[in-house]
């Protein structure tokens, strides 16, 4: 992927807006699994002792101590792992969520210094270091009212100058802390001009261990100078709040996992069809022609009765479906979407 940086900044930006996670992992993250050496780079290895006492506080409060220090640490398997193990639970990934939300922002705290980060100087650097970056950056800063500023990287002199880490922070969201006012990108300059060096595997792997972490913001940013240079980032909305999944009571356990897998717009449809006790459909159903090619995908699919349900997106998979013998729903028909699936399946 050296050579493909840029759209797979764009890629993972567009999917982590959208409300999905995306957890990257490269070769070398498999390597250290089997005794390998964690060569990445990492912009989170300068911590400010003027902050630690806060840090400290925060973790008290939210009880992530020893998940901040390996955040800071850990490769990306590792974390991964960890994070699977913690949010496995679909009536506790909320909670996991914002977890690890607190932790990563009570981590990014240890890249401001508090005698300077209200400089005005600072922020004169800030802005002309952040300037290429895209417009809707600008008016996310802009947005932020009083703001102090961090990072890590070349434009503060406190790091290599492989990529930057820009911070800006509402003053008022550090005490009492808000983490989605944070506003923190990851800026890639290697893509540029170092590529074909053997050692940018370790810059590219940090990079991508870094928005493993800053995906969990809302204001959370990964871009490269090759991405900037070629305007390949849209204007991305806020990043998407995970949905919480439906409370345990509304349906039966069989249903929970499959609720909390299904687009959040079908997980009130699902409710009532888990209420009045039809079949649990497969998620992300795949159908496959007689050498294993997949031909289309649907949201929701009961295969035994040959129903699919579609979201917008999937509509053009209509036809593969029909002409397999299937019955094809759309996730647009709202409310008539519960009456029609039943309908079907009692055929």
């Amino acid at each position: 992927h050296r050579d493909a940086t840029a759209e797979d900044s764009r890629k993972r930006m567009a999917l982590a807006r959208a409300g999905f996670q995306v957890w990257s992992l490269t070769w070398q993250d498999l390597e250290v699994a089997f005794g390998g050496a964690a060569e990445n780079e990492t912009l989170l290895n300068v911590q400010n002792p003027q902050m630690a006492g806060l840090q400290r506080a925060l973790d008290e409060r939210w009880e992530t101590a020893s998940l901040r220090r390996q955040l800071l640490r850990e490769p990306a398997l590792p974390l991964l792992l960890r994070w699977l193990s913690e949010s496995g639970n679909p009536t506790t990934r909320q909670a996991s969520t914002n977890r690890w939300r607190n932790a990563i922002f009570t981590a990014l705290l240890g890249l401001f210094d508090s005698q300077e980060m209200r400089n005005p100087a600072l922020r004169k650097r800030f802005e002309e270091a952040a300037g290429p970056l895209p417009g809707q950056l600008a008016e996310a800063l802009g947005d932020l009212d009083d703001p102090v500023f961090g990072g890590a990287g070349a434009w503060l002199n406190n790091g290599a100058g492989f990529a930057d880490l820009f911070l800006a922070l509402p003053l008022a969201a550090i005490e009492p802390p808000d983490p989605t006012q944070l506003l923190a990108i990851a800026h890639l300059q290697d893509d540029a001009t170092n590529r074909r060096n053997p050692n940018y595997r370790h810059t590219w792997n940090g990079v991508l261990r870094l928005f493993n972490l800053l995906q969990f913001l809302p204001g959370g940013w990964w871009l490269t100078h090759e991405g900037v240079r070629g305007n390949r980032y849209p204007d991305f909305a806020p990043a998407a709040e995970a949905t919480p999944p439906p409370a345990a009571s509304s349906a039966s356990g069989e249903w929970e996992a499959p609720m909390a897998l299904a687009a959040a717009p079908l997980h009130e449809v699902m409710e009532q069809w888990a209420a009045e006790g039809l079949p649990v459909p497969q998620v992300g159903y795949e159908l496959a022609d007689s050498t294993g090619s997949v031909l289309a995908e649907a949201e929701l699919a009961w295969p035994t009765q040959r129903l699919a349900v579609l979201r917008g997106e999937q509509t053009d998979a209509a036809g593969a479906f029909e002409a397999a013998g299937w019955r094809v729903c759309s996730a647009a028909d709202g409310d008539g979407l519960v009456e029609r699936v039943a309908a079907e399946l009692a055929v």
